[in-house]
């Protein structure tokens, strides 16, 4: 299961900014920061990666899942609710609507298997963790 990225859209030069005050001269937009960004993420290959990563599950008979990652750190997988507010920190999850806390390693399997999971859909053939040990093979 991976996150469903648009590099080619990450990887964009920033927007030049005309000086109001100033004709003919520019704002600063933080080009230069960015274009380290821009390079480090070439330089990681992700395209690359999920290519490879495709292949070798392609090989190994399963499928790669692709996830559009808007609002899943905000999104209560018990009841639904979407908000800005239930999520406290990059470690924790609490639902203002029903009080559901969970952790960042929930997440992944509530998007994968649904809202609610129990603990034999672990442990059944097909599951993520059975896809991670085959890819691992």
């Amino acid at each position: 299961m991976v996150e469903d990225l648009t590099i080619k859209n990450m990887v964009r030069r920033p927007k030049a900014k005309l000086d109001p005050d100033q004709p003919g001269a520019y704002l600063p937009n933080g080009a230069a920061a960015k274009a380290g960004l821009n390079r480090s993420i070439h330089d990681a290959g992700w395209a690359t990666l999920l290519s490879l990563l495709s292949y070798k599950a392609e090989s190994a008979g399963r499928t790669v899942v692709t996830v559009d990652g808007r609002y899943t750190s905000q999104t209560c997988f018990e009841c639904g609710h979407v908000e800005p507010g239930n999520r406290l920190s990059q470690a924790a999850f609490r639902c203002c609507s029903c009080g559901h806390e969970a952790t960042p390693t929930s997440t992944p399997r509530a998007i994968f298997f649904g809202p609610v999971v129990s603990p034999a859909a672990h442990a059944r053939e097909g599951s993520i963790l059975t896809h991670y040990t085959e890819l691992r093979k």
